[in-house]
């Protein structure tokens, strides 16, 4: 009996779709009893909750029906339970990755991307997007994505031509402590360079000692969702190869890079740039002959001149207020200020206290309907990428929560929030969304700044 488990994010979209996909395939050929097929998901935010409803309807369209109720992937239970783990995308790749208790785990793991043939739409797809944000028309897409790589990674298990994830086949599993070859500095342009679009640009530096050749390495971000156009001449490509995931791959005419060499990436991005939280972050490269994953903190340039972010009322940072402090910022290298929140953009009040929050391995993350429903999820899922690229993981455990909360009677201003450190409890309330993702950066730049893995404990209210 084999035993097959498919992964995704929240465990509503993708792998339940893929689970009933692949159920009725076995079923057809009469293997139900050569099977146990399941799913999971690399978040908790919709435990026990049935798959998303334009899911189930896209399922049902297709002749298909599910029944599962998500649930978080269990490492200490699952990697030895099933044969194997088929992952939607890479950043479910990298979440498996950085869970995995044995290196001979990652022989279970393996790419849906890998078993999708051909041309879908007149594109070729190397993983499956995740349709969650998108329109009925992407969850349509999801099931013929699904259809094609069930079919033929069904058949290679049948013919025993299973192919592994070279994603996953590196020495060490998780991610690795050796340094990046690569230095990445995000530098924002301006709006308005095109109508309806902002420029801005990285400039990536090669800080090994040896020459990194072109072939050798993909850059990876996060970033807010936005459409990304490249010049002509641009030395690599960049696509979104899941939600506010963005993949950088270098083309056949970018330029190896010696060592102190860089290279410089200019981009329009759809929208407009409001504020300092919608810039990049959450770096990390893949070198691309051993799989290696090494982690890329991501530097900001600060915000020079008026044009660089949207300037109105109320807007988190204010601009002007941005445009003068800049020369003031502590440089990365300065002496440390002993205040945990002297960093950039300040907020607008800090009320510091006694004592401190330990900040260990492990944390407890919470969000969900009674904390504000999908908005508070959204910010916590920002929250909890960010704290597993910095090596603390919201898996449970530890002596520290943090809950994020969406409270629209606090204010009107949607990027209003408030956050409260005081031992071992840490919580972010926003008046919306927006707020919410505001406080998790401010939570984020504050625990980069402080000392030993020790946040002072502070009072925090910005907008």
């Amino acid at each position: 009996m084999l035993k097959l488990l498919f992964l995704c994010m929240g465990n509503i979209c993708r792998s339940p779709a893929a689970q009933a996909i692949m159920q009725r395939m076995v079923d057809e050929r009469g293997l139900c009893d050569e099977f146990v097929i399941d799913s999971a998901g690399t978040i908790d935010y919709h435990e026990g909750e049935l798959p998303d409803h334009r899911m189930l309807a896209a399922l049902r369209r297709h002749g298909y029906s599910s029944a599962h109720r998500s649930r978080p992937f269990d490492p200490a239970r699952d990697f030895a339970g099933f044969d194997l783990i088929v992952a939607m995308d890479a950043a479910n790749a990298r979440w498996l990755a950085s869970h995995c208790p044995d290196e001979g785990y990652a022989k279970h793991v393996i790419m849906m991307g890998d078993y999708l043939t051909g041309k879908h739409r007149g594109r070729v797809f190397t993983v499956v997007p995740d349709p969650y944000y998108g329109t009925a028309d992407d969850f349509e897409l999801t099931i013929e994505l699904l259809e094609d790589a069930c079919e033929s990674l069904l058949s290679a298990i049948l013919k025993k031509t299973v192919r592994i994830s070279s994603f996953l086949l590196c020495a060490t599993i998780a991610m690795s402590a050796i340094a990046s070859p690569l230095k990445a500095v995000w530098h924002m342009g301006t709006n308005g360079a095109r109508a309806g679009w902002y420029s801005s640009r990285f400039v990536l530096t090669n800080v090994a000692p040896d020459t990194l050749r072109a072939a050798d390495w993909t850059f990876y971000f996060n970033q807010f969702s936005r459409r990304v156009e490249l010049p002509t001449n641009c030395p690599v490509d960049i696509k979104e190869v899941s939600t506010t995931y963005y993949q950088v791959t270098p083309r056949s005419t970018c330029r190896n890079l010696a060592p102190g060499d860089t290279l410089v990436v200019d981009m329009l991005m759809r929208g407009t740039m409001l504020n300092i939280s919608y810039s990049p972050m959450g770096g990390h490269v893949v070198m691309n002959k051993t799989g290696e994953v090494l982690p890329v903190k991501i530097e900001v340039a600060p915000l020079e001149k008026p044009g660089q972010w949207q300037n109105r009322p109320n807007d988190y940072p204010d601009g002007n207020r941005v445009y003068d402090f800049n020369a003031t910022i502590n440089a990365v290298n300065d002496a440390y200020t002993a205040n945990d929140y002297d960093i950039f953009p300040t907020p607008k009040q800090v009320v510091m206290g006694s004592g401190y929050t330990t900040l260990g391995g492990l944390v407890k993350v919470k969000a969900g309907w009674l904390l504000g429903g999908k908005d508070a999820k959204k910010a916590a899922s920002l929250l909890k990428i960010e704290l597993l690229a910095r090596g603390i993981y919201s898996a449970g455990g530890g002596n520290t929560t943090i809950k994020v909360k969406i409270n629209k009677s606090l204010s009107e201003n949607p990027e209003y929030y408030t956050l409260s450190v005081n031992d071992g409890k840490i919580e972010i309330t926003g008046a919306a969304l927006a707020g919410a993702q505001n406080g998790v950066k401010t939570l984020i730049a504050a625990i980069d700044h402080c000392r030993g893995g020790k946040l002072q404990n502070a009072e925090v209210v910005d907008w």
